[in-house]
């Protein structure tokens, strides 16, 4: 999937596969695990003219569909990148390298019924 962000529209691109694991007892909750790369490379900055920035990285992560509700019940995923700003070679600026390490958990929450006041 093409990720449109930054000056160029076709500045980086995420691949994931989506494997359904198992069903769970009765059918009603679907596991799956998901497996990507991801990268950005050559992307103008706003540093020193000629500087370019790249990034590579991973998605790892799983979720459990309600196959009743049709939504997500629990997901949790991390995605790492490794970035690098590489300055224009006649600068003698050094590259700057990083890592992001991004961790998300989303849970579906049970509504609770209104409490009644006590008398």
């Amino acid at each position: 999937m093409p990720v449109p962000v930054g000056p160029t529209a076709d500045a980086g691109m995420v691949r994931a596969t989506f494997r359904l694991d198992s069903i769970g007892r009765g059918g009603r909750i679907a596991y799956i695990s998901v497996r990507g790369d991801l990268e950005r490379n050559d992307v103008p900055t706003a540093g020193p003219r000629g500087t370019v920035m790249s990034i590579v990285g991973t998605v790892a992560g799983s979720l459990q569909l309600d196959r009743l509700r049709g939504w997500i019940a629990d997901s949790r995923f991390v995605v790492t990148m490794h970035s690098s700003l590489q300055p224009p070679a006649s600068s003698g600026i050094e590259p700057v390298r990083f890592k992001t390490v991004v961790t998300q958990r989303v849970r579906l929450q049970e509504r609770q019924p209104a409490r009644r006041p006590r008398p």
